[in-house]
């Protein structure tokens, strides 16, 4: 059991307001299934570091390696039996750097050792000797602010997947940095086919993964929490007649502010089938049918909470890069002042490939064409 009554270690004195802050700002939105779900130990990681990362005790690298069960990995931290259970969010004067923790996944309570975590290969001999080389580990590179998430372990290095942590973010969360956040997650994560997360039941034949537009949300909430780490992001927000998939709101100094609904969809080419062979093509009215709606509960959303920004991101799964089916719902977006993204997803890297050379080349034509004055 923890004993209220100690710091863990952490030095300075216990502060409850500090406490009761950092905790508000955590996952507020991770439901009861999820409560052991490593995803959610990578949200919680970028909160608490956004306050300590660039300091002068950020010399040295740290990582964190998912322990749904703490108790029974206590024994295997060195010098753990003259350890208490601590919550790493008690004090701004803990100093997470140079270890390795084992944590639970809100970061509610962990266990710690001095590992030279600067070495990949330190830490992954320290992980072997404990058995843990296939638990969810993040670990965090400081200097240049980069957060790599191996959600098998560093067993499964193939899935690695980096995080830049940015700067803080300007006081108001406005267009730019919304844009910017998706445009990452899109090229980080869902422009071309991954093993984790999937999304892809069978690439080749465009077939979607089963319940493809909830994994998506929850690979997106990761990183929009990483990316607004200074802020607040809910997920599935409910409203008295509607559910929007985001919304983020600032926190700033006062009491969090909606800043922007944001509305998740999937284009598809053909519906999941098990058997992929199987898979029924989806209709263009369907596709047409996902956008409007979107558009029409990011709106409603922002109208209901007062944010500032409405926005549709489309992720688009179907077999040709088109924008027609965003085109025709582009007047009703402009008068419910909704803002609209779409983003193709790749079912191949032979594909990027060749549609990124055929870009290049376009680019270079037109350059060769409408030479520059001198």
């Amino acid at each position: 059991m923890t004993d209220d009554t100690d710091d863990g270690g952490l030095g300075g004195n216990f502060d409850e307001a500090l406490f009761a802050e950092v905790s508000r700002t955590q996952i507020a939105d991770v439901p009861t299934e999820d409560s052991l779900d490593p995803a959610c130990m990578i949200r919680a990681v970028a909160r608490y570091l956004s306050l300590r990362l660039g300091g002068d005790d950020a010399a040295t690298n740290c990582a964190f390696v998912h322990s749904p069960y703490l108790i029974s990995d206590v024994p295997l931290v060195n010098g753990a039996t003259k350890m208490r259970h601590h919550h790493l969010t008690r004090s701004r004067k803990h100093n997470p750097f140079g270890r390795v923790h084992l944590v639970s996944p809100g970061l509610n309570e962990a266990a710690s050792e001095e590992v030279d975590c600067d070495d990949p290969e330190t830490l992954h001999a320290w992980l072997d000797a404990r058995g843990m080389l296939d638990r969810p580990t993040v670990w965090i590179e400081t200097a240049s602010r980069r957060m790599v998430w191996y959600p098998n372990g560093m067993a499964g290095e193939d899935a690695a997947l980096t995080l830049e942590l940015p700067m803080p973010m300007p006081s108001d969360i406005d267009e730019a940095a919304i844009d910017e956040a998706l445009r990452i997650f899109h090229e980080k994560v869902a422009m071309i086919p991954r093993s984790d997360p999937k999304f892809w039941h069978d690439p080749g034949l465009h077939v979607p993964c089963q319940d493809t537009e909830k994994l998506m949300q929850k690979a997106l909430s990761i990183a929009l929490d990483v990316h607004f780490h200074d802020d607040l992001v809910i997920r599935e927000y409910k409203l008295a007649g509607s559910v929007v998939d985001f919304v983020i709101h600032q926190v700033g100094t006062g009491e969090p502010k909606p800043a922007c609904a944001l509305e998740l969809k999937i284009l598809r080419e053909k519906h999941h089938h098990a058997d992929a062979a199987k898979a029924s093509p989806c209709a263009k009215r369907t596709n047409a049918l996902s956008v409007t709606n979107g558009i029409e509960q990011a709106a409603i959303a922002r109208d209901e909470l007062g944010t500032r920004f409405a926005y549709l991101a489309a992720f688009d799964m179907r077999a040709t890069d088109d924008d027609a089916v965003m085109t025709g719902a582009a007047a009703k977006a402009a008068r419910l002042s909704v803002i609209t993204r779409r983003y193709f997803m790749f079912n191949a890297k032979k594909s990027y490939r060749k549609a990124t050379v055929a870009s290049q080349l376009a680019k270079g034509g037109a350059q060769k064409s409408n030479p520059r004055r001198p």
